[in-house]
């Protein structure tokens, strides 16, 4: 068995957005309606001629992710109050969908002077399938704290019969090296338990993926699903500086196993499958799902995902 690439299967110049031009589709997410896979993204508006927030959007597809059935739309959502935490932006947003409770943990942003940006996770709630969402509240339900002081987001939740758990990213530190660059992020992936999924116990700065590229690899949207027995995990990570220029240490795919959930063992070759044009130079924003007997990632490919998402099946 293996990992097949089925293309660029969301194109942003073949759409718009409430007759806008669609300015990337980052970070894609299903989730299954039953008579449809309604997939989340963020994508990108203007609010000044220089600067940028994101903005939670989705597409529909049939079952099998071959055909959309309707145009893409943003999602619902009130504007955030001034201050907030998530006053720039959302991005990502990571929908959940459990025993009828229609929730999402959303990557909130807001702008800083030092460095470009502060982050937290909130948590909205659905009442129409995902077309709207309000705010549970106007603060986050995770956020910098004494042991993770930086950039707490990324959020992915699994529940069982006991608990929540979420897989997160938390910074380290901003990389200030160099005097060539702006500060430069570095993350891990830490996990947080609840019971209610409201009330969070972080992880405390402790790390649980292990790095390939060294201590200041940087790892992003954690992925995870339990399977068989065993957690497991597909993210992207990168080196912390070039990461922007095209081909140059940009995101790639990896992959890790747990049995606890806790304690992780990496094994990137896992997700390594044919490179098209749309992904040549950099994959990214994994999310992976399961419809009937194939499994499916969602990712973005070069530049982000300015030029839409793709997917590959595993096949056998």
């Amino acid at each position: 068995m293996t990992w097949s690439n089925r293309g660029l299967i969301f194109r942003c110049s073949d759409y718009k957005i409430a007759g806008n031009e669609i300015l990337f589709a980052q970070s894609p997410q299903p989730v299954n309606l039953g008579d449809r896979i309604r997939v989340f993204f963020c994508t990108r508006l203007r609010d000044s001629p220089t600067t940028w927030i994101s903005h939670p959007a989705f597409v529909d597809y049939t079952h099998d992710l071959q055909h959309v059935l309707e145009s893409p739309q943003l999602v619902k959502i009130a504007p955030p109050i001034l201050g907030s935490f998530d006053e720039h932006g959302i991005f990502p947003f990571h929908p959940h969908l459990s025993d009828g409770l229609f929730l999402a943990y959303s990557t909130g942003w807001s702008r800083r002077q030092s460095v470009d940006v502060e982050t937290g996770i909130g948590l909205l709630q659905s009442f129409d399938q995902g077309l709207s969402f309000v705010r549970v509240g106007d603060g986050p339900v995770l956020t910098a704290s004494l042991y993770e002081p930086y950039l707490v987001c990324d959020p992915w939740v699994v529940r069982d019969e006991s608990n929540w758990k979420m897989w997160y990213l938390f910074g380290t530190e901003w990389d200030e090296s160099l005097d060539s660059e702006d500060p430069q992020r570095v993350y891990k992936i830490g996990k947080a338990e609840s019971l209610d999924g409201r009330q969070w116990v972080e992880s405390k700065g402790q790390a649980s993926v292990p790095d390939v590229l060294g201590p200041k690899e940087a790892q992003a949207l954690p992925s995870v699903r339990h399977k068989a027995g065993r957690f497991e995990m597909i993210f992207c990570y990168r080196p912390h500086r070039g990461f922007r220029i095209p081909g140059n240490a940009s995101y790639n795919l990896g992959f890790a196993s747990s049995v606890d959930g806790n304690t992780w063992n990496r094994d990137d070759q896992q997700v390594d499958f044919p490179l098209q044009d749309f992904d040549s130079q950099m994959r990214c924003y994994p999310s992976w799902f399961t419809l009937g007997e194939s499994d499916f990632i969602l990712y973005n490919g070069n530049e982000f995902g300015k030029f839409g998402f793709g997917l590959a099946q595993w096949t056998k």
